[in-house]
């Protein structure tokens, strides 16, 4: 078992609610071995599991960045909403790659 920043949260997320793995993974449309797995660390989350905790557990904004950036931390990247913003706007992302080179240029 990797205990990590996800499987902590998800863990208290999943004791808090009372609900089993079965009845979660009835509730989320997934196997109940999957979302084991994810609690044991054995597994890594994708957005759509991500995305499904959201709306399930209804969290808001400052819950919602709590969860996605312990899901980048345990697998050491970029949250999944970051890499979203990112991708559909594309100007800020060169905003950074040049903030970045000018930095390197200064040093």
């Amino acid at each position: 078992m990797k205990e990590t920043e996800f499987t902590i949260l998800f863990k208290t997320m999943r004791a808090n609610s009372n609900l089993t793995l079965r009845a979660l993974g009835e509730d989320l449309g997934l196997s109940a071995s999957y979302l084991n797995d994810l609690e044991k660390g054995n597994r890594k989350p994708n957005e759509r599991v991500v995305e499904a905790l959201v709306t399930f557990y209804n969290l808001s904004l400052n819950q919602q960045r709590i969860l996605y950036d312990s899901v980048a931390n345990s697998a050491d990247s970029l949250p999944f909403d970051v890499i979203r913003f990112l991708k559909e706007n594309p100007e800020e992302l060169l905003k950074i790659i040049n903030t970045m080179q000018q930095n390197d240029l200064k040093r």
